[in-house]
C-alpha cells in the first residue's frame, strides 16, 4: 500500500508491504480443550452430539474471498467430520473475508465409544487434569484453515465419562480352582483349615469407597 510522505514542495512514496494472516480456533462443545488433560476437556456420552466449532479470524491486512478460505478436520476421511460455512457469521454478506472479521464453521457427529471404537480416529491419553497417573482414552482432532498462501491449524480434544469396573478371584488355600476337576484343586483333610481369600480388584476409571464394596460368599 503506498504511503504518501510531502517535504520540501516534493511527495515521496513509501511502498509498506501488505500481509496477509490468518487464525483459527477450534472449540469441541463450546470448549477451546487443546491440551488433552486442561481442565476444560468435555466429558461425553457415546453417542451424544459433538458440535464442532472453527472460528476462522482474519488477523492481517489482506482480504480472502470465500473462494479463497478452506476448513478442513484432520479426521474426514475417518468418520466425516466436514466444517460447513455458516454464512450469518459473513458480516454484510459479501463472501469476503476482510481484515479483522471472524467467520464461523461448524461440524456435528455423534460422540465415539472411545473404549470400543473400530475407527480409525486419533485416540491419545488425558482428560486427568489433576496428574493422578490415571489418564482416559481422548479423542484428539484438528482444524485447519487455509486461506490464499497462509495455514494455521487448531487440535481439541473430549473423552467419554469414566467407565467402572470390578473384578473378584477367589481363591481356596492359595489356589484359584475354578473348575471343579482343575488340577489346582487342594485336596483337604476334614477339620484341616480352610483358608478362601477374595481378591478385589478396581479394574475401571472410577474410584469406590471402602463401604460401597461389599464381598460376600453364597455359603
Amino acid at each position: 500500500v503506498p504511503a504518501s510522505i510531502g517535504f520540501l514542495g516534493f511527495i515521496a512514496y513509501v511502498d509498506v508491504a501488505e500481509e496477509p494472516k490468518i487464525e483459527i480456533v477450534k472449540l469441541t462443545n463450546g470448549q477451546d480443550a487443546n491440551d488433552p488433560d486442561s481442565a476444560d476437556v468435555p466429558v461425553i456420552a457415546p453417542g451424544d452430539t459433538v458440535t464442532w466449532t472453527y472460528i476462522v479470524t482474519n488477523t492481517g491486512d489482506v482480504p480472502f474471498a470465500v473462494g479463497d478460505v478452506t476448513v478442513t478436520d484432520d479426521q474426514t476421511a475417518a468418520n466425516g467430520v466436514i466444517p460447513v460455512f455458516d454464512p450469518a457469521s459473513d458480516t454484510g454478506n459479501d463472501g469476503i473475508l476482510s481484515p479483522g472479521e471472524v467467520w464461523e464453521y461448524t461440524a456435528e457427529l455423534p460422540a465415539e465409544n472411545l473404549s470400543t471404537t473400530t475407527s480409525n480416529v486419533t485416540i491419545v491419553p488425558g482428560c486427568d487434569p489433576d496428574q493422578s497417573g490415571n489418564p482416559r482414552d481422548t479423542y484428539k482432532n484438528i482444524g485447519t484453515v487455509v486461506a490464499g498462501t497462509e495455514t494455521d491449524f487448531d487440535p481439541s480434544h473430549y473423552c467419554n465419562p469414566p467407565e467402572p469396573g470390578i473384578d473378584i478371584e477367589k481363591l481356596t488355600n492359595g489356589n484359584q480352582a475354578d473348575g471343579a476337576n482343575d488340577n489346582d484343586v487342594p485336596e483337604i483333610a476334614p477339620n484341616d483349615t480352610v483358608t478362601w481369600t477374595y481378591i478385589v480388584t478396581n479394574t475401571g476409571e472410577v474410584p469406590f469407597a471402602l463401604l460401597d464394596v461389599i464381598v460376600s460368599d453364597n455359603q
